[in-house]
């Protein structure tokens, strides 16, 4: 859980200019949700608990927001923990 919220934290400094902090809120939430049920459908037994799911949400707006958004640089402190996050979670 620490790991989703320093992660949060990062994609937040990342895209904090360009969206407003409610509506960040709102896709984070919604999305979160939506996913979660995405995964009790496809794995019934299962559950799933914990940020993960919003991140990955937070990941998929970068991508679409991609025009809007600041140049990806590999040597910024934001982009290498994004990039720690994605190889190990």
């Amino acid at each position: 859980m620490f790991l989703n919220a320093i992660t949060m934290t990062y994609l937040d400094i990342y895209i904090d200019h360009y969206i407003k902090a409610w509506h960040l809120f709102i896709i984070s939430f919604i999305g979160g949700i939506i996913t979660n049920f995405i995964f009790s459908y496809i794995y019934p037994e299962m559950t799933s608990v914990g940020g993960s799911p919003a991140i990955f949400v937070l990941l998929g707006l970068i991508c679409i927001m991609y025009s809007r958004l600041p140049v990806f640089q590999i040597s910024s402190k934001y982009s290498l923990w994004l990039i720690v996050y994605i190889v190990f979670c």
